[in-house]
């Protein structure tokens, strides 16, 4: 496959921080609960590393590379990973770099899951031997954007980096005033940066918390793994759904929101160039979209079932959260059983349904 495009994946999930914790660095500046050790990181990238290898062609492209690094304190992989402590993480990101550099229609992906900080417009991604350096304490750190810029030489244009992440603000006393992280690879110029395309996507804005899970991938993995489905997609000539990343982020915000914990976490874009709107996947069929229904007034949820195209979709106070459906319209009612028979408590007829998802309220 040399010399042929291909879609080239660096996967990063830092849950083991004993080392932030016993250096203490920050000490009262720390983030909130301290550096504790986080169990999301290795379910996320094992989710999205199983999702693509099971994918035929991300981005109409086969996939050629797929380089997994993840860590947890409490369990081995699944997957076979490696370590992501900085050099690692450097090594990785490197060879990556080089075999998205190999062909112009290349698609890279860079997702990253762990600890994060924001430091006044920089956030800072922590790699798990972050803070072995006292003198220099935040070396063993990432800087997305940066890392971004320096990716736009190289010849694969179209690059999607993901970053799955807290950007709490740390309040740094005068020493720390003066943050920089180590060169992974070097800004340079040349006739590829006008071609880049490239879109930086981050699980929470500037200042806020993102979300996961002891016991399954976090709120952003889960949410865009799921949009991928369809509820990132858009109609393209001769009927095809493509997954673009305008669609994506309103998909992502909206699905991440359903959550109790994600309901002020809003997924946004990173800056200048790095907010382009990116086509990088082509769905097999017609889109599945999620939808969320809902009573008016909610109290009759608990005495009616859910029937969706007169099937019987959900008990009387069981309606879910929400789930995906077909794009079409539907017909959505509201029906109570009782022993004299059935009552309709509402209908929504002929409801169209289609990306990025929709509210569906039966008036009753």
């Amino acid at each position: 496959q040399k010399g042929e495009p291909g879609v080239h994946v660096i996967l990063i999930g830092v849950g083991n921080f004993a080392a932030a914790r016993a250096a203490d660095l920050l000490g009262n500046d720390g983030p909130k609960g301290g550096f504790v050790d986080l169990e999301t990181p290795l379910y996320s990238v094992e989710a999205f590393a199983e999702w693509l290898q099971k994918e035929p062609n991300v981005a109409d492209t086969p996939l050629h590379t797929l380089r997994v690094l993840g860590s947890s304190s409490t369990r081995a992989s699944k997957v076979v990973v490696t370590a992501p402590t900085f050099n690692n993480i450097a090594n990785e990101v490197g060879d990556w770099s080089d075999d998205v550099d190999t062909h112009e229609d290349n698609l890279a992906i860079f997702y990253f899951c762990g600890h994060g900080l924001r430091i006044g417009e920089m956030q800072l991604l922590l790699a798990e031997d972050f803070g072995c350096n006292k003198r220099a304490p935040f070396e063993n750190a990432i800087e997305p954007e940066l890392l971004a810029n320096a990716m736009r030489q190289m010849k694969g244009r179209r690059q999607l980096f993901l970053i799955d992440a807290c950007s709490t603000e740390v309040p740094f006393s005068r020493r720390y005033q003066n943050v920089g992280t180590r060169t992974i690879v070097q800004e340079a110029q040349n006739e590829n940066l006008t071609k880049s395309e490239q879109c930086l996507i981050r699980a929470s804005k500037f200042g806020s918390r993102a979300f996961g899970s002891a016991s399954g991938p976090s709120l952003f993995m889960s949410a865009f793994l799921r949009a991928m489905k369809g509820a990132g997609a858009v109609s393209m000539k001769r009927r095809q759904w493509v997954i673009n990343t305008d669609m994506l982020k309103m998909a992502l915000s909206w699905l991440i929101q359903l959550r109790p914990e994600g309901q002020d976490q809003e997924v946004s874009f990173g800056g200048g160039t790095l907010s382009s709107n990116i086509s990088f996947h082509t769905l097999a069929g017609d889109p599945l979209v999620p939808v969320r229904v809902s009573c008016e007034p909610r109290e009759l949820e608990a005495v009616s079932a859910l029937h969706v195209n007169s099937a019987q979709h959900s008990t009387a106070g069981n309606w879910p959260e929400s789930f995906d459906i077909e794009r079409r319209a539907h017909d959505f009612e509201a029906i109570e059983t009782t022993p004299g028979g059935t009552k309709i408590h509402g209908q929504a007829l002929q409801e169209v349904i289609a990306p990025p998802f929709v509210d569906v309220s039966i008036p009753c």
